[in-house]
């Protein structure tokens, strides 16, 4: 959500918080209501239903320690293409989460291309054949998933 240089922001975190839903009548007159979009909802509804665009699982994160890192800037059109392969890049350069063995012929794999698998082609051979871009796996290999972490990830000052 944006305001207009000088104007000021109320945001409730949650549905839960019933902060400025329960303002008085003349609070509310002096200010403008939006409602903004769960951030799941948004990925689930809109982004991979209308875009296709399986690198999205790469920027929109939950901020838990086994996802994507999040991005120190906002994404824009201008750039998003080099934006989503960057991350990308990141995310398969953590070898806790995406590693391959050609040794033993595995590909180690976050859960995040179990979950949403369809948007990486359906079946583990397409889903490994659209990985080939950013780690060396072939597509008759054997997945294991990797541990998913939910711990937050925060950072410290």
């Amino acid at each position: 959500v944006s305001a207009e240089r000088g104007f000021n922001v109320i945001a409730t975190a949650n549905t839960r918080d019933r902060g400025v839903n329960e303002m008085s009548a003349a609070l509310k007159r002096r200010f403008n209501f939006v409602t903004v979009p769960v951030v799941d909802d948004l990925e689930q509804e809109t982004i991979r239903v209308e875009f296709k665009e399986p690198r999205a699982h790469f920027a929109l994160v939950c901020a838990a320690k086994g996802c994507p890192p999040l991005r120190s800037e906002p994404y824009t059109g201008a750039r998003l293409d080099a934006q989503l392969e960057d991350q990308a890049r990141i995310f398969f350069a953590q070898a806790e989460k995406n590693r391959a063995d050609p040794a033993a012929k595995r590909a180690h794999l976050s859960p995040i291309f179990k979950w949403y698998l369809a948007d990486f082609g359906g079946s583990k051979p397409l889903l490994l054949r659209a990985l080939k871009t950013w780690l060396p796996v072939e597509e008759d290999w054997k997945i294991t998933w990797t541990d998913y972490d939910w711990t937050l990830n925060e950072e410290r000052r």
